[in-house]
């Protein structure tokens, strides 16, 4: 940690470089004279535990306006006097030279920049064994009975979600030939709903395309068993971040997770071989060869977790399945 606040009180800073003596100059004693007051500063290195002494020197001088003395003396034993200084300055002093050579201050190698939203890369999360929702999430989410569904999160103030939604609201035809069906679901609390429903309206305005579904807006509750399941899934409890977007099958279970912004094509092309039945396991697995057994899900876990929760219903559908063969 540096201390970069501003003061109006004088310094000193001075940089010694020794030349009979070490480098550094470590042992040098440096004594100053200013103000009507002595002061004395050691070069040292490795003073305190498991840390590393500054080679600079820093004297503050409080309402000094002039150096009245400055003297050396270095680690080999030689005493030298150096000419008078200018506080508020920063020198760099060789040994046997008498005077000091002006420096600039140390330019930070880090510096902190403004935030920008830039857009993240997409991440894709191919589960290997499918997780089967609960009967209320299913229908919060507005999945279709019978058919693929891709759910479509989004908020209102989320700047990549307004490109991914007007891209599968041009998509439509696309996703009607694969049959699979499109529900947005909004984040937006309550209170923004008005705003969220206006923002929809108008990406497909944007799109050149009458709306293909109704925006969904996620009770409050069932989105504590989204993002509990969702943490289940890719075992971190991190905010659930927006835009994304789960691929549900025909059955009412999670296929694939994507976390950012995914254009139509892509997901069609995943959504393909996701949906085959005739698909080899060792495809959706991160370990090449044969598989000849399942990875079953610890639902009994995922359960508790949801009890815990308050997610009664949604836990016991869970608990129920996890004692079965």
């Amino acid at each position: 940690m540096e201390n970069r606040l501003e003061t109006d009180h004088a310094f000193l800073s001075l940089k010694l470089v020794g030349v009979r003596s070490n480098r550094d100059a470590i042992g040098a004693m440096v004594e100053l004279l200013a103000d009507g007051r002595r002061r004395v500063r050691q070069v040292t290195a490795g003073d305190g535990y498991l840390s590393q002494s500054s080679s600079t020197i820093h004297f503050g001088l409080g309402e000094a306006t002039s150096i009245d003395g400055l003297t050396i003396q270095w680690p080999g034993g030689a005493r030298e006097t150096i000419e008078p200084m200018a506080v508020n300055g920063r020198y760099r002093v060789v040994e046997g030279e008498g005077r000091g050579t002006s420096i600039e201050r140390p330019t930070p190698r880090l510096s902190v920049r403004e935030r920008q939203d830039r857009p993240q890369p997409m991440t894709r999360i191919l589960l290997k064994t499918p997780l089967p929702l609960p009967p209320p999430l299913l229908r919060e989410l507005r999945v279709k009975t019978g058919t693929a569904t891709l759910v479509n999160l989004w908020a209102h103030w989320c700047l990549p979600c307004a490109e991914e939604v007007r891209s599968f609201a041009a998509a439509s035809t696309e996703l009607n030939a694969a049959s699979i069906h499109w529900s947005p679901v909004s984040l937006d609390p309550p209170e923004d709903r008005d705003a969220a429903t206006d923002w929809y309206r108008r990406q497909h305005e944007v799109a050149g395309r009458s709306a293909m579904a109704a925006a969904v807006f996620l009770d409050p509750d069932a989105l504590v068993t989204l993002e509990t399941l969702i943490q289940h899934v890719t075992g971190r409890a991190d905010e659930l971040p927006i835009p994304a977007n789960l691929l549900i099958d025909a059955e009412g279970r999670l296929q694939i997770l994507y976390f950012g912004a995914i254009i139509p094509s892509r997901f069609l092309s995943d959504a393909g071989g996701a949906l085959d039945p005739a698909q080899s396991p060792s495809r959706r697995s991160l370990y090449p060869g044969r598989w000849y057994y399942g990875s079953p899900r610890n639902l009994g876990e995922l359960g508790r977790l949801l009890k815990k929760r308050g997610r009664q219903d949604d836990a016991e559908f869970y608990l129920e399945r996890s004692d079965r063969p």
